[in-house]
């Protein structure tokens, strides 16, 4: 009966052995597939976070640009006026000087 005992755990052994193997190289296998998709997702996350420096960037070249299109629009609508009133007084004077001299 001893004999039967020690063939049974031999046996009981083996299959547990064989599933063991088979475990670990399941475990093996679905382990690297989990790495690569890591790897691929970590590849998406740093192309999403240089999009988003892009982005960034284009903002703050945007803000800079309209700034720089606003204090040249005040810059144009000041020189306009000055050269409006100034022609404005110089014909003004003008015919104060046109009505006296008459």
């Amino acid at each position: 009966m001893n004999e039967d005992n020690y063939e049974k755990i031999l046996k009981v052994l083996d299959e547990h052995k064989e599933h063991s193997i088979s475990f670990r190289s399941e475990t093996t296998s679905e382990l690297k597939q989990i790495g690569r998709r890591l790897d691929i997702s970590n590849g998406r996350m740093a192309k999403q976070e240089e999009a988003t420096q892009r982005l960034r960037e284009e903002d703050i070249g945007m803000s800079q640009e309209l700034k720089f299109i606003k204090e040249n629009g005040r810059f144009i609508r000041d020189r306009t006026w000055t050269i409006l009133t100034s022609v404005i007084s110089i014909l003004a004077v003008s015919a104060i000087m046109w009505v006296i001299s008459k």
